[in-house]
């Protein structure tokens, strides 16, 4: 029984929506997060032509959230110093004079798409032997469960993990999202700006053997990150609504001493998505205040598994947009033989996912390093 072109791409384009939809799509808690602060549905993604977009979109006016999705690149201003030109009005005295222009107070980060591309093809024998139409269907499982795990481990691990250059932040179209890892390190560039110079836009590092009173994680250290301690400045202070990091994620070792302090204190349990299907990363958080801790076991840094450090963010400073052009979809299946002179005997198609991932409030995060359970 021969098979259909267009049955294999509509059928492997289905397969995909549904892993994108289902629980075994095992997003990492940094998505399912930027999920639940906004009414965004996660059901948009792997649908063609139509825009995804996660995040708090408060600060965002109504055309400049239209253009999400189709520009080239989004803006973040931020403010570079605090301008100190007031002074006291004398009665009939001359008024203040500004030393500076206020928009030289202001800076703007820059952040671009990177654009992911997984190959898929299947042999055209395969095919051709298959025993009706079951059987082009378990092939065509098998080749699109793998292509689509592939990719997105490559989402996955750069959300965390991903890192650019200087030059490779000045590409037109990056190689990578700037993950949560490299937005936790200071003194690197950040949306094409110089932290190095610009150094108010740093995030708290603290180490956990010289700025606490102890090593060993506990509850408290959430206060401290957002508080502060009689050596940190909390980030609290520095957030728009006085909360700072919301969000804290640890290695399972880690998170393990957590739990047992917050056994029967504090309410454990799976968030999910609002009007959504279970999508994510499925694994238990502690709520504790206006905060959740939760756990991950892929984060690095510099390759190596992080199981001595806390990541802390705030999840409404982040954006992740996915392009309506290229949303977690597959490319019409192409037979290689017939437009390539000694081509292969297969069908081939790339499978495409566009991303831009921001974080406009690059200063509300906090890394913890040094800790131990006990």
């Amino acid at each position: 029984m021969a098979y259909v072109r267009e049955g294999l791409q509509a059928y492997v384009r289905e397969n995909f929506t549904k892993r994108l939809y289902n629980p075994f799509a095992r997003f990492n808690p940094m998505l399912s997060y930027l999920g639940l602060s906004s009414v965004e549905k996660l059901t948009k993604l792997g649908r063609p032509n139509t825009p995804a977009v996660f995040g708090d979109l408060g600060k965002l006016g109504r055309g400049e959230i239209r253009r999400l999705g189709h520009s080239s690149a989004i803006f973040w201003n931020f403010q570079k110093y605090e301008p100190n030109d007031g002074s006291t009005v004398a009665h009939r005295a001359s008024t203040p004079t500004a030393s500076t222009f206020g928009e030289d107070n202001a800076g703007q980060l820059e952040l671009r798409w990177t654009h992911y591309m997984e190959p898929m093809k299947v042999g055209k024998s395969s095919l051709d032997d298959a025993t009706g139409p079951s059987a082009i269907m378990s092939i065509m499982d098998n080749a699109s469960a793998i292509t689509f795990e592939r990719l997105l481990k490559r989402v996955n691990e750069d959300m965390l993990n991903g890192t650019l250059t200087q030059a490779q932040q000045n590409e037109q179209r990056w190689s990578s999202l700037l993950g949560l890892d490299h937005v936790l390190t200071s003194g690197n560039y950040y949306g094409r700006v110089n932290r190095g110079t610009e150094s108010d836009l740093d995030p708290l590092i603290i180490d956990a053997t010289t700025a606490l009173d102890t090593t060993a994680i506990s509850l408290d250290l959430i206060d401290v990150i957002n508080h502060g301690n009689s050596t940190v400045t909390g980030r609290a202070a520095k957030s728009p609504d006085g909360q700072g990091c919301n969000l804290h994620i640890v290695h399972p070792r880690l998170w393990q001493t957590l739990r047992e302090e917050a056994q029967g204190l504090y309410s454990i349990d799976v968030p999910k998505i609002p009007g959504n299907a279970a999508v994510g990363s499925q694994r238990p958080a502690i709520r504790y205040g206006d905060n959740w801790i939760t756990y991950d076991d892929s984060l690095k840094i510099a390759g190596a598994a992080t199981t001595t450090t806390m990541f802390s963010t705030r999840i409404e400073s982040w954006v992740l947009e996915v392009d309506p052009r290229y949303n977690f979809v597959p490319q019409p299946f192409v037979l290689k033989s017939e437009v390539e002179e000694g081509g292969e005997f297969v069908e081939w198609s790339q499978v495409h996912a566009k991303l831009r991932l921001s974080c406009r409030e690059p200063w509300l995060n906090c890394k913890t390093t040094g800790l131990t359970p006990s």
